[in-house]
């Protein structure tokens, strides 16, 4: 029983230790923001692929703030879900409409309240139907 509470305790104390190792390396890892003055593009892509683009300049640290400033969406939402841009609605319940939001053409993995930008990136919002 002894052997078994001990080697127990030793896995859990190397699992914790590892828990602790990766997390720190996650913190320090993680793309800073930047404050200050930057200029990112931003292109709208339309249902029938017309491009509109807009050159934003910014303090903005992400995305999204940097688009409601330039009225490019409407309004922020706090639970990151954004149906219009620059004046065009996805409605994915009408027509299985939604934006697809890439950065330099690659699909981004978080929402646009959680991109921080630096100067010089380069975003689209493209209107796409279904998948």
């Amino acid at each position: 029983m002894k052997t078994n509470k001990k080697l127990t305790i030793i896995l859990s104390a190397v699992l914790l230790s590892l828990l602790a190792t990766f997390c720190t390396v996650f913190i320090l890892n993680r793309p800073d923001t930047e404050t200050g003055s930057k200029t990112i593009s931003f292109t709208v892509i339309d249902a029938e692929k017309k491009e509109t683009e807009f050159e934003i300049k910014t303090d903005e640290e992400f995305l999204a703030n940097a688009l409601v400033n330039e009225k490019i969406v409407p309004t922020y939402s706090a639970d990151g879900l954004y149906l219009t841009f620059n004046g065009i609605t996805a409605d994915w319940n009408d027509n299985e409409s939604w934006w697809c939001i890439t950065e330099e053409g690659v699909q981004t993995a978080v929402g646009i309240n959680d991109i921080a930008i630096e100067d010089g990136d380069s975003f689209e919002a493209t209107y796409t139907i279904g998948f």
